[in-house]
């Protein structure tokens, strides 16, 4: 499967994932910027992720001479959807969580045929699962197939919920990777705390829960044991210095994983504090890196297409010069 790079490109031009920002931006590090690269908003309609799992999967088999017997795998919490969705059209076996646990396939698809049966007894409704249990990966796939089978209706998305809320950002990116929107069906598990749940939803606003289903079962009813481990390839939306991709990668070999690969959507193109590329920190663990678009390649076409003022274009060049792999050149 050829990936086209163009495409691609345009792709996140189109939705803006990129974009530059007058005011400085504070990032996770605690350093300001002026440009900002978002995949989370790629959550907000359905079609666009079945867009961009295509376009991962496409890349990992240009890339890295693909088809083996792979799991992939989003780093936590941010690329978590991104994972499950891949695995869901493109793997065979049990689904590999963010607690690094395997879930039957068998009791999984027989669940979500289930929910999705809920969720269309009258009128169609977004499904969102408690972020407390294995719920939210059910619904999150219920959510996903019923845009697969062609059931779309308006304001539909792929909500998914923090379980550790952040201690910066905006409300709703503090509480969701992405906030459930319009009608919906909460899904949850035995021994969920309902009232965490509800405040999250009620604080952020702009959903109505119309609907409750609760999944009589155990979690150890959903474990899948018998999963033999394949290799993982680890996914994360945005690269920054890569630490948090190397931290997920470290628990993934210490819990006797094999990674050998791992694939950055969108690389900011920095240095961390060594002054040590993400490319060259993950190589020294064994560990390839790919990034299918990179900002020092994306941020003359945002300057072009929105007629950035030279006085920022100054300032991000400035930028990439004090903490970048490289130099900024428009």
């Amino acid at each position: 499967m050829y990936f086209d790079k163009d495409s691609f490109y345009e792709f996140i031009l189109e939705n803006d994932i990129i974009g530059v920002s007058e005011e400085p931006i504070k990032l996770k590090s605690g350093r300001e910027s002026h440009f900002y690269v978002n995949w989370r908003k790629i959550y907000e309609e359905a079609i666009n992720v079945d867009f961009l799992t295509d376009f991962i999967n496409s890349f990992y088999n240009s890339e890295f001479n693909g088809f083996d017997s792979i799991i992939y795998h989003g780093v936590p919490s941010g690329a978590t959807p991104l994972g499950i969705i891949m695995q869901y059209k493109f793997n065979n076996g049990a689904f590999f969580t963010a607690e690094h646990e395997f879930l039957s396939r068998r009791s999984v698809e027989l669940l979500v045929k289930l929910i999705k049966n809920y969720a269309n007894e009258s009128e169609p409704l977004n499904i969102y699962g408690s972020p407390f249990d294995y719920s939210k990966y059910l619904a999150l796939i219920a959510q996903y197939s019923q845009y697969d089978d062609s059931i779309l209706w308006d304001e539909a998305c792929l909500s998914y919920g923090r379980k550790k809320v952040k201690d910066r950002g905006p409300v709703e990116n503090r509480f969701f990777v992405q906030a459930p929107k319009g009608n919906i069906l909460l899904v949850y598990m035995n021994g969920t705390e309902l009232d965490r749940v509800y405040e999250s939803i009620i604080k952020v606003g702009g959903a109505n829960l119309i609907r409750k289903v609760l999944i009589n079962v155990s979690h150890d009813i959903l474990l899948d044991k018998s999963d033999t481990p394949r290799d993982i390839v680890v996914i994360e939306d945005v690269t920054t210095t890569g630490g948090s991709l190397v931290k997920e990668i470290e628990k993934l070999k210490d819990e006797g994983f094999k990674v050998d690969k791992a694939i950055g959507i969108t690389n900011r193109m920095e240095l961390n504090e060594e002054g040590v590329s993400v490319e060259e920190s993950l190589r020294n663990m064994g560990v390839e890196y790919k990034c299918m678009s990179d900002a020092l390649t994306l941020l003359p076409k945002v300057i072009e297409r929105k007629k950035v003022s030279k006085d920022i274009v100054d300032e991000l060049k400035e930028e990439f010069k004090e903490y970048g792999v490289g130099e900024l050149k428009y």
